[in-house]
């Protein structure tokens, strides 16, 4: 659920029909980010009718808008951790522990953060 490099939530997909994941539906920037719930939307997938879905369960609560990065473009995001919760207990669980120890590596020089849910 997160980065090994810099902690930051990571999310994947997982086709249940065919019992395979999908991928990635976040792309790990380097780029700061404002809070350890936020992120960037690979933009492979942007070009499905994923993010739309995400958007109406209410996982991905807030959009900021699109980042220029390097040859790409990337939708860069609030997530609801309670939310995702829902889908992913134990995966949003560990990575509040993760965040928690690590959010100035995740926050990149903000280290102000204490996260409960």
């Amino acid at each position: 659920m997160s980065y090994s490099n810099n902690k930051r939530i990571a999310l994947s997909s997982y086709l249940i029909e065919e019992d395979d994941p999908y991928g990635f539906i976040t792309i790990n920037l380097d780029i700061p980010i404002s809070d350890i719930d936020e992120g960037f939307i690979d933009s492979d997938i942007e070009s499905s009718n994923l993010v739309p879905i995400l958007k109406e369960l209410g996982i991905i609560k807030e959009s900021y808008g699109f980042i220029p990065y390097n040859y790409g473009t990337y939708e860069y995001v609030k997530f609801d951790l309670n939310k995702l919760k829902e889908y992913d207990k134990k995966g949003v669980e560990e990575y509040i522990k993760i965040a928690n120890k690590n959010s100035k590596s995740i926050l990149l020089g903000n280290e102000n953060f204490d996260l409960k849910i």
